[in-house]
């Protein structure tokens, strides 16, 4: 398949009638490639820019590229169900330096401001692998890498991302984790997944607990968005059980409370992504570690909002209008009535949504208010 940029042909008019968000055109392309893989796609001109094309189109190619390399890996391994990093691998940590020649590279299944993210072999068993862009590193960085990496391996929670080491030798530096198949924003946005009320509770419990786990360890995960939430589960049996999972957390995040950066900062490519951003990181303050909690909180809100609502929040915004709408005038998303969502849940989003971060519940108090509750939705 060949995609094109130009004029707006039929086909254009028909994507751009229909398309009003990233998240829906990545549904689009998906389709078109699962479906009539050997039509070309005229992407020309249309109501999104170039870049968020261009991302659309690199997730959908990666993800087809994942998708070959799952069926490469078990047809290698004359086994059916797909592949998952090796639990002594996870149980059995020891260390947090891997060498670079031990790691095997498959394909790219994401990209970042960072680096890539591969598919990897390891000790024979399949793992996820950040290869950071950083070509000249100065000792100083080097150090700092190196310190993050050990605040890393420390880490251990059922709802996180399991660490499992690093290569920290420059310039090959990367961070090797735990496997898991698909993210929220895939499994929402692409794949349509039609997940229970009982599983998006557990969804919303799961990422809640790994954050206030993370928030315990004085690290705040500063990019909370369903592209970093991850999920495990089959599919096709679609089953209650699922496992939901924080990643992306660490790399330049972790500040002792007497650091402040700012989110507009140089760093500001990295921390945060202005759909899923509290007002006051939109706004550039400067930010401690309390203060980028308070923001996590105001970002795992918008999570919940997705998986409540099955929408992406503030999809139609340009990131000036985001800045202007949620920065400035703390615009929040509107849930809809006919959603019919419990009054207790509703009351927890708008409290996570105040413009003052001190107002925002914490982490825990999230989770209090999650305990002993089991619906989302009203009961007829």
């Amino acid at each position: 398949m060949k995609i094109y940029h130009g004029t707006m042909s039929p086909q254009r008019e028909r994507f751009a009638n229909s398309e009003t968000s990233t998240s829906k055109l990545l549904l689009s392309l998906y389709r078109h490639l699962l479906n009539t893989p050997q039509d070309d796609l005229d992407l020309s001109s249309g109501i999104l820019p170039e870049n968020e094309i261009n991302y659309a189109v690199d997730r959908v190619v990666q993800k087809f590229n994942q998708a070959k390399e799952i069926e490469r890996w078990k047809n290698d391994s004359k086994l059916d169900e797909d592949p998952r990093t090796s639990t002594s691998i996870i149980t059995n940590f020891i260390g947090n330096n891997i060498k670079y020649e031990d790691i095997e590279f498959r394909s790219i299944i994401g990209k970042g401001a960072f680096g890539e993210v591969y598919i990897a072999k390891y000790l024979g068993s399949i793992i996820a692998v950040k290869k950071l862009h950083i070509q000249r590193v100065s000792k100083k960085m080097l150090r700092k890498f190196n310190e993050e990496v050990t605040v890393l391996s420390a880490l251990n929670h059922p709802d996180i991302v399991k660490f499992i080491g690093a290569c920290v030798v420059s310039p090959n530096l990367c961070i090797c984790m735990e496997y898991l198949k698909m993210s929220l924003h895939e499994a929402l946005h692409m794949q349509e997944v039609g997940f229970s009320e009982s599983q998006k509770f557990s969804m919303i419990c799961h990422v809640a607990l790994g954050l206030e786990y993370l928030h315990s360890q004085d690290v705040a995960h500063c990019d909370i968005k369903s592209q970093n939430v991850m999920i495990d589960f089959d599919v096709i049996s679609m089953d209650d059980s699922l496992t939901a999972k924080l990643t992306d957390f660490g790399l330049s995040m972790m500040k002792n409370n007497s650091e402040s950066i700012s989110s507009s900062s140089e760093f500001r490519g990295h921390i945060g992504t202005p759909r899923y951003s509290a007002p006051e990181v939109l706004r550039g303050e400067m930010l401690n570690i309390p203060a980028w909690m308070a923001a996590d909180v105001y970002s795992l809100s918008l999570v919940v909002f997705e998986i409540v609502c099955g929408e992406e929040p503030f999809d139609t915004l340009s990131v000036y209008q985001l800045r202007k709408e949620v920065g400035e005038k703390c615009l929040t998303p509107q849930v809809s009535e006919d959603l019919h969502v419990e009054t207790w849940l509703q009351q927890l989003l708008c409290s996570c949504w105040s413009r003052d971060p001190l107002q925002r519940p914490s982490a825990a108090g999230i989770n209090a208010s999650l305990a002993g509750k089991r619906n989302i939705y009203c009961q007829n």
